[in-house]
């Protein structure tokens, strides 16, 4: 008797899945997306010049937007491998537009982690877009790559990273 109730509720069950869980990360978007341009306005705030400059480092040493990951190998590059051609690994580019960047597309996103697509605000500033990985950290959305620079990433959110960028 059991098992024919059950079967009777599959479609039940089903139609409140198809209804809730599409929706169930909407939320994730805006709040990844928020948490993106905050950190940019932050940091483009921070940023001086020269490349590597060590205010800006420590800057985003402490900064509560990053992974830890993000940051050690914001350290690491500063210590180790700043290319006056390659630029900021976290700008992808030499100096930042002040206007900062803005998100334009969320790749993937599934409550834990995400990639979306950043442009800067001004044109021409650079033709190549950012694309940011965030992961969900205590509640929080958190940036842990940007293109191919920072932490170790998912394959599934490796499948929306570019090839090129700063290397580790």
């Amino acid at each position: 008797m059991l098992a024919p109730a059950f079967l009777r509720s599959l479609p039940w069950l089903a139609a409140w899945f198809l209804a809730v869980v599409p929706g169930a990360f909407a939320g994730d978007k805006e709040d990844a997306a928020a948490a993106v341009d905050a950190f940019y306005q932050e940091f483009i705030a921070k940023w001086k010049p020269p490349l590597g400059n060590g205010e800006t480092a420590a800057w985003v040493a402490q900064s509560p937007r990053l992974t830890p990951e993000l940051k050690a190998a914001y350290a690491k590059w500063r210590r180790t491998g700043i290319k006056e051609e390659d630029g900021d690994p976290i700008l992808n580019i030499q100096e930042p537009d002040p206007k900062g960047v803005r998100v334009v597309k969320t790749k993937a996103i599934n409550g834990k982690e995400g990639v979306l697509e950043a442009e800067w605000v001004t044109p021409g500033t650079s033709e190549e877009s950012l694309f940011v990985h965030v992961r969900k950290v205590g509640g929080k959305w958190l940036l842990h790559r940007v293109n191919r620079f920072g932490g170790p990433v998912s394959a599934r959110a490796a499948k929306y990273l570019p090839e090129r960028g700063s290397p580790d």
